[in-house]
């Protein structure tokens, strides 16, 4: 029976847990949490999908999958302290943006099989967004392997190791601008007359419909937009306005900020 052990029961770790446990295709598997905090792991105890442990050690041993859903400041101290429960065939996983592929090989050594990944907190509802990372280490079933496990969570592709800040500053900070714009819709509304909590509702569904359509709909967003925009009506003069504020490079500037902060701490 396959192993999956992630050490770290805070949101991303759980979200994990959580995910894998519940999905079909993994109920074959052995899923393990450990955290420090028994307190942290109360909640998961009940799932009879997870096993919990206190000792990350104890938690390793034997896994195919090791998956590090820690922060950055905790990384490596937790490396070294499991390295040598770690089986040649174990594929340690890395959430924290800061671990590069060759900081990891002069950790762990350089035939262990490591990753990157960048998820982000929509995976805690099963709608979020995973860049994967992986060195040579990877064989064809490790690469999908990964996809099963975070794909889980939402979806999930391989990109290179250069575009890692990218998929940080886009979707795993991303939803932090999307919160801010939903939060201000909803108190354009509200200064209207609407009540809050209708506000909430009609931007946040407004908001996942958009994205809906341009998922589905195989539209350039240009596209959707104009469709939207009759001529002389109140969708262009919202537009208009928005263009005006500078929204996009607003956008553009607020994402670069992101790419270049994690690009400076992957270098620290």
């Amino acid at each position: 029976m396959p192993i999956i052990s992630i050490i770290g029961a805070g949101n991303m770790g759980g979200a994990i847990a959580r995910g894998i446990s519940e999905n079909p295709p993994f109920q074959t598997m052995e899923v393990r949490l450990a955290d420090p905090n028994a307190d942290t792991l109360k909640k998961f105890a009940k799932l009879p999908a997870i096993t919990c442990f206190t000792d990350n050690q104890e938690a390793v041993t034997g896994a195919d999958y090791v998956i590090l859903a820690l922060k950055p400041a905790y990384i490596e101290g937790v490396i070294r302290e499991i390295q040598d429960q770690l089986a040649p065939s174990s594929l340690v996983v890395s959430i924290a943006t800061s671990l590069s592929l060759e900081r990891a090989k002069q950790i762990l050594g350089a035939d262990q099989k490591f990753a990157r990944v960048m998820p982000n907190t929509p995976a805690q509802v099963g709608a979020g967004m995973a860049g994967i990372v992986g060195n040579d280490r990877l064989t064809a079933d490790d690469r999908n392997g990964l996809l099963a496990i975070f794909s889980s969570l939402g979806q999930a592709r391989f990109v290179g190791e250069d575009l890692l800040n990218t998929v940080t500053a886009l979707s795993g900070s991303g939803p932090a601008l999307m919160y801010m714009i939903l939060e201000a819709m909803a108190d354009a509304a509200v200064l209207t007359g609407m009540p809050r909590q209708d506000a909430y509702d009609f931007a946040s569904q407004t908001m996942l419909g958009a994205a809906k359509m341009a998922q589905e709909s195989q539209l350039h967003p240009g596209e959707l937009k104009d469709m939207v925009c009759t001529p002389a009506g109140t969708t262009i003069a919202e537009v208009q306005a928005a263009e005006a504020l500078g929204i996009r490079s607003t956008i553009i500037e607020s994402l670069l900020a992101g790419h270049d902060k994690a690009k400076e701490l992957a270098e620290d």
